[in-house]
């Protein structure tokens, strides 16, 4: 599984808070999920798998799942062009879908 390590709200390489981001055509398994984030060893790690018009996302941090991260999900937008729709870009979480507007 590859990660990739992100830092968002960097400016010119410098500062910012870092994610991990891992981005496949599976779903891993939960237990796979917070391996890699143990390994990664960052506060939260993201987990993406493209559906339908949007993005499946779990969030985890090496001891536990968490519900959202807002620096993961800025580094998951700086990995891979996102499906978007009305500029409009559309993760499905855990417990429910969102929808974040671009400007």
């Amino acid at each position: 599984m590859d990660a990739l390590r992100i830092a968002a709200f960097s400016y010119n390489n410098k500062g910012g808070n870092p994610a991990g981001v891992v981005i496949g055509s599976e779903m891993p398994t939960e237990k796979e999920m917070l391996e890699t984030a143990k390994q990664i060893g960052y506060s939260e790690t993201a987990f993406l798998k493209q559906v339908d018009d949007g993005w499946r996302v779990r969030y985890f941090a090496p001891e536990m799942e968490v519900e959202f991260c807002g620096h993961a999900t800025i580094a998951n937008a700086a990995v891979k062009p996102v499906v978007q729709i009305r500029n409009t870009l559309r993760l499905a979480r855990v417990s429910r879908c969102c929808r974040y507007a671009r400007q």
